[in-house]
């Protein structure tokens, strides 16, 4: 990729999705120089506050200078008022690619998104935006490899009710996938032990890709249900003070 010390402008990034802020903060190393921006953007308040909190540990710089900067709002929006972006992450799955995200691309810009259904087979594609123009035949497609993502939410809620809605499918979803998964670590192991005549070691996982995939989402799904359980029960309690 062009080095950004290189380049004739500041380099803009939009990182999707941005959660505790880690990604953020770390494309605003690799990616940015000093006077280029790097956005987060997240449909939950407390995700945006969590992040805002989590840079302001280690990199108050980064907030002050506006090298980092976060936004709550809906993610298949994008933020075009901060565009056109020489680079787009989203940390969660879409089944089809918002159009709109790829219209916020500058020329050789770059679109990093995860795509397929929630507990489906997906794959993390790259777009590369090769004109100025819209059209689908100006943009390169790369699927990059199988991965395994939650899904992406839509809008904000408009309420404290409707946040704890949401949040209440959201847990619903995870439990799901934490079942699915489950469910294919239990028949992969049981057909590894009828071909093999014994159980799979740790190193059999190790080496099965989509296995060793499996086994890195369910420990990540793990934290995400545990943090979620705790939003839940902070967006319940809020949704009590809004009602009374």
């Amino acid at each position: 990729s062009e080095s950004t010390s290189r380049r004739e402008k500041p380099f803009i990034g939009l990182d999707i999705g941005c959660g505790s802020g880690y990604l953020t903060v770390c494309m605003g190393h690799i990616l940015a120089s000093d006077d280029s921006k790097i956005y987060g953007i997240d449909h939950a308040r407390e995700l945006i506050e969590l992040s805002r909190n989590n840079t302001a540990k280690s990199h108050q710089s980064f907030l002050d200078s506006g090298r980092v900067a976060y936004y709550e709002g809906d993610g298949f929006l994008g933020l075009p008022e901060k565009g056109p972006f020489d680079f787009i992450h989203v940390g969660a799955a879409v089944e089809e690619i918002p159009e709109e995200l790829v219209n916020q691309l500058t020329p050789g810009g770059a679109l990093v998104i995860p795509v397929g259904p929630q507990g489906g087979e997906q794959k993390l594609v790259k777009l590369t935006k090769l004109s100025s123009s819209s059209a689908s035949s100006d943009v390169r497609k790369e699927e990059i490899m199988t991965v395994v993502f939650s899904r992406m939410n839509d809008e904000p809620p408009k309420s404290e009710k409707e946040k704890a809605q949401g949040i209440a499918e959201e847990m619903r979803e995870l439990y799901k996938e934490g079942k699915e998964i489950t469910e294919a670590l239990q028949h992969w192991q049981a057909t590894f032990k009828t071909e093999h005549g014994r159980k799979p070691s740790a190193g059999d996982m190790a080496k099965d890709t989509r296995i060793k995939g499996l086994l890195t989402r369910f420990k990540d799904l793990q934290r995400e249900i545990q943090k979620t359980e705790n939003t839940f029960s902070k967006a319940r309690q809020e949704e009590e003070k809004e009602a009374a």
